[in-house]
């Protein structure tokens, strides 16, 4: 069973970003399962918002997991950085101020027990302020779109099952927030003629270009098409 957990604080700022990234995924993966007619995805969501020695039980007999947490170092904020559990974790993820244990602490704990999942990846988005009553900053919230996009995209590479019925044709790329995006003219046109024009996310396909048929789905580009896959 594929697992995504978030961690973080909704009261410190960009602290909440790994609840962020659990909310907006779920919220996707739920319009998945909508287009499937109430099939459920074969992937679980949860969130983190206490002691991270609670990840021990959370990720629990799991044999692929991915975690998303909120960073403190020197690196700019928005950065997203990406490891192998398999591996030791860098410095990056040792200095938590909001956690009595850090994400390195937990998962080197769990090396140490055997307690880890099979397959561990996570992800960490840099932080700016982590004070208590701030807003989320503008960094963190493209970064959490950013973690949100791949980690749907990797879904969808590994079998998740998805609606994938829009067919459409890239006329615009512009930047909302640094986020790039895309509008689409979609297939079939509609009644009078005209193709109904949709937003979608670019982050999950970068190489699209303007003037290019693509696969959409729940607000993101997925892959350009050739001609053989238009129909």
């Amino acid at each position: 069973m594929t697992i995504v957990i978030g961690i973080g604080n909704l009261d410190r700022g960009d602290d909440a970003a790994g609840l962020a990234v659990a909310r907006l995924l779920r919220e996707k993966l739920a319009a998945a399962r909508a287009g499937q007619n109430g099939r459920a995805p074969r992937v679980t969501v949860r969130e983190l918002d206490g002691d991270q020695l609670a990840l021990l039980d959370a990720w629990d007999d799991d044999g692929d997991v991915r975690v998303v947490d909120a960073t403190c170092s020197d690196a700019t904020p928005g950065t997203v950085c990406r490891f192998d559990g398999a591996g030791p974790l860098n410095s990056s993820f040792q200095h938590r101020g909001t956690h009595t244990f850090s994400l390195a602490d937990v998962i080197e704990l769990a090396r140490a027990l055997g307690r880890l999942p099979a397959h561990l990846t996570g992800y960490g988005i840099e932080g700016k302020s982590f004070l208590t009553g701030d807003p989320m900053s503008a960094e963190v919230r493209a970064a959490v779109t950013e973690v949100t996009c791949e980690l749907l995209h990797e879904l969808k590479a590994g079998g998740l099952p998805m609606c994938l019925g829009i067919v459409g044709m890239i006329t615009e790329i512009r930047e909302d927030e640094g986020i790039p995006m895309a509008l689409v003219a979609a297939r079939p046109p509609g009644p009078q003629g005209d193709a109904a024009t949709l937003a979608a996310c670019l982050l999950t396909c970068p190489e699209a270009r303007v003037g290019q048929m693509v696969l959409v789905h729940s607000g993101y580009v997925l892959q350009t098409l050739d001609g053989e896959d238009q129909s």
